[in-house]
């Protein structure tokens, strides 16, 4: 019974520790405040730690709620741009548009790798 208890509770322990450790820094790389801009190449990410480009050949799709536009880059794995990070809705709107515009573009997907950003929308 001692040892049940005792493995018990070192079990408890570790996978709180565990969790601790996995659990996204508020100011790393999955969470904090971002900036997106559409460039002519494709969206930029950007944070105070890292400039993250998806050229447009990459976007697989471009989903929306009520709250969120969601640029797909993969099957399970998105940019998340909140639509209160807009000033109105129609900004939101018009942003979501573009990107599509963008991604349905043959002429867009075919950029030349270093070409330089326009103005974001």
């Amino acid at each position: 019974m001692a040892t049940m208890l005792l493995t018990m509770v070192i079990l408890t322990g570790y996978l709180a520790l565990a969790q601790r450790r996995l659990r996204p820094d508020p100011d790393g790389a999955s969470l904090g405040d971002r900036t997106f801009t559409i460039a002519h190449e494709g969206l930029r990410e950007r944070s105070r730690h890292y400039d993250l480009l998806t050229r447009w050949s990459g976007v697989r799709s471009i989903e929306e709620n009520r709250g969120y536009l969601f640029v797909f880059i993969d099957n399970c794995h998105a940019h998340i741009i909140p639509k209160r990070g807009f000033a109105n809705d129609n900004d939101a709107r018009l942003f979501a548009d573009e990107l599509r515009r963008r991604t349905a573009d043959p002429s867009a997907r075919q950029l030349p790798a270093l070409a330089e950003p326009i103005g974001a929308a």
